[in-house]
This record gives structure tokens, C-alpha cells and sequence, in this order.
């Protein structure tokens, strides 16, 4: 099994292009940035020629509009995102919705299904384990047909065919004019 998982992998990086990794340089390559963090660097040296207090101040002007200008960068490009989850709702595209909000409140997908074992038999342990301590220990059964008390036992459920007042009741509850979701039941 090893070999068939093998030979599918080099088939793979054969024919599928590997994409390398950027990195995220969305503020800083700004023109306004650069400038502004150019004009930083700029001050910082007439500062260490010249250490008097006017170049100081400039110094401290230079770094305070360049921390403004990085706040204004990133408050337009927020609101841009924002833009972009809202199309994206509109659109009934939640996926994307839910991605960009992820890469906006910096949250990472988490490993799911992950258990730790190098083995299938330590990983089916780990499964047993997890779940003995979520639902607790095994109740002793006594005798097999010993009944199970019900738990809730006045609710106004019928259990028998649908009838004409519940059929007109679920129709009127319907919105006219929505359609039918992926999977075909109505709002």
C-alpha cells in the first residue's frame, strides 16, 4: 500500500506546478509606507550627523507620520475587507466570507481530526480514551428488558400521519417569494 501512496506522490510532483510561499508584505510595500519610511531613515541619519534638538523633533515628526500613515493603510485596506465579506455574503459565498474574516482576525484553521500515535491501533486507543472520558464510565444493565424511563414525557409531539390543520399551518409559515435552499427545502 506504501508504494501505490509513493508513486502517486512523484506522479504529483510531476504534474502539479509547486506554488512556493510568500510572504505577506501587504502594508509595507505601500508607496505611502515607503515613503514615509524612507523619510524615517532619511531623518535618522541627519539626526546621527548632526544630534542637535531641531533634528531631533523632525526625527520625532518623521516616525509619528509614518506611524500614522501605516494606521491609515491599514484602516483602508480593513474597510476594503469588509467590502469584500460583505459581497461575498450577498453572494451566499460564506465560505469565502468566513476565509476572509480568518485572515482579518489573524485565526488559523485548526488541525482537524489530527490524534496523536504513530500507529492506527495507538490512534483508535486515543479515540477510545477520549470518548470513555467525555461520556463518563458504562451503567450497569441488570436486566435487558428493563425499561427506560422517558425523560420528557409531556410534549405535544404527534407521531401519526401528517393532517390537514398541520399541512396548512407549515404552508402558511412559508415566505413567499424565497426560493428553495441547496437542499431543496424552503425557507
Amino acid at each position: 500500500m506504501w508504494q501505490v501512496y509513493s508513486g502517486g506522490e512523484g506522479a504529483a510532483e510531476k504534474t502539479i506546478p509547486i506554488k512556493k510561499r510568500e510572504k505577506r508584505l501587504r502594508y509595507s510595500s505601500d508607496p505611502r509606507i515607503t515613503q514615509a519610511r524612507d523619510e524615517v531613515n532619511r531623518r535618522y541619519e541627519v539626526f546621527l550627523q548632526n544630534t542637535q534638538e531641531k533634528n531631533r523633533q523632525k526625527l520625532k515628526r518623521a516616525r509619528k507620520t509614518f506611524e500614522e500613515t501605516y494606521t491609515k493603510v491599514k484602516e483602508e485596506d480593513l474597510l476594503q475587507r469588509i467590502k469584500e465579506v460583505e459581497k461575498a455574503h450577498e453572494n451566499c459565498k460564506h465560505g469565502q466570507s468566513w476565509k476572509l474574516i480568518n485572515e482579518v482576525t489573524n485565526r488559523r484553521e485548526t488541525k482537524e481530526s489530527q490524534l496523536e500515535g504513530n500507529t492506527p491501533k495507538e490512534r483508535v486507543t486515543n479515540w477510545y480514551n477520549h470518548f470513555k472520558s467525555l461520556l463518563g464510565k458504562l451503567h450497569d444493565i441488570t436486566c435487558e428488558d428493563e425499561e427506560i424511563p422517558a425523560v420528557l414525557e409531556n410534549l405535544d409531539i404527534r407521531t401519526g400521519p401528517i393532517d390537514t390543520e398541520e399541512y396548512e399551518k407549515a404552508k402558511k409559515s412559508l415566505v413567499e417569494g424565497k426560493r428553495c435552499g441547496e437542499d431543496g427545502i424552503p425557507p
